[in-house]
């Protein structure tokens, strides 16, 4: 790996965000991003909120975060659904992978391209958000608690990017790369409570305690088999109190670990194996 070759890729992504940028889709996007970031602080933030914590500015930015996962992850699905596949259609992808670059780099080159168009929006409208907290809740967020607030948000954008890109890199059209997108996406956002229900039957547990320890506990040890709820507990970790996680902190962050090399790992074998 040599410092060229990271900024060929880095070169590559930023033309690729800037195309991106340029879209109609992009600028559809941002009303939503907007709405589900800035929108959920200022309300969320109201203290008259009835049956909502927001006790302390952190417990208002985990509420907000549930929204701009839900905003960030279908952006990133929107930017980089055909990322690989119509290249790959319109035979321009033969072109690139003729050019004596490292695969490695032409797949780290729409990473960053992918990751960045939402995660620059996101990270600036995020920064607004804490600061409507600073002024809705009268306090500031503690300062490792903005950094991880922003450090995950980050990194979900980037587990979501190279998942993105590999169902991409899997389908041979558009339309069959978004379907394969928003179906991932979906697995995670809504179905993967399922997978909670399972494996509490399996234990002989009732899901709708929300006092079973044993329950919580379990709960939680799925969430780190999903971007979304690794994501979500990182987060949590930060609440404390009768708030913090049922699991010791440092496996969420060796799951957010894995998250972000598994994932990324497949999208550079399936690039080196890529065939036009």
């Amino acid at each position: 790996m040599r410092a060229d070759d990271l900024r060929t890729a880095g070169r590559m992504g930023f033309d690729l965000a800037t195309d991106l940028w340029r879209s109609i889709r992009f600028w559809g996007l941002i009303p939503v991003l907007i709405l589900f970031t800035l929108g959920a602080a200022w309300g969320l933030s109201d203290a008259n909120v009835a049956g909502i914590d927001t006790s302390t500015p952190m417990s208002v930015l985990y509420l907000t975060s549930a929204l701009i996962l839900l905003a960030g992850t279908l952006g990133i699905v929107v930017a980089g659904f055909d990322s690989i596949s119509v290249p790959r259609a319109n035979g321009q992808l033969v072109m690139e992978l003729a050019q004596p670059v490292p695969r490695w780099v032409l797949a780290l080159g729409r990473l960053i391209g992918v990751w960045m168009t939402v995660a620059l929006p996101t990270m600036l409208l995020c920064i607004g958000a804490i600061f409507i907290v600073r002024l809705r809740a009268d306090g500031w967020v503690e300062l490792a608690d903005g950094l991880i607030f922003l450090v995950a948000t980050m990194l979900l954008l980037i587990w979501y990017s190279a998942i993105q890109l590999v169902a991409s890199s899997l389908a041979k059209d558009g339309g069959s790369a978004l379907a394969l997108g928003i179906g991932t996406w979906v697995l995670f956002t809504t179905l993967w409570i399922l997978v909670s229900l399972v494996v509490a039957g399996l234990f002989g547990l009732n899901p709708t305690d929300a006092g079973d320890e044993r329950w919580v506990e379990i709960s939680a040890i799925v969430d780190l088999f999903s971007p979304n709820g690794t994501y979500q507990l990182l987060l949590q970790s930060r609440l404390g109190g009768g708030n913090s996680i049922p699991i010791p902190t440092p496996y969420v962050w060796l799951s957010a670990i894995a998250w972000t090399i598994v994932p990324v790992s497949i999208l550079f074998h399936r690039f080196r194996n890529l065939r036009p």
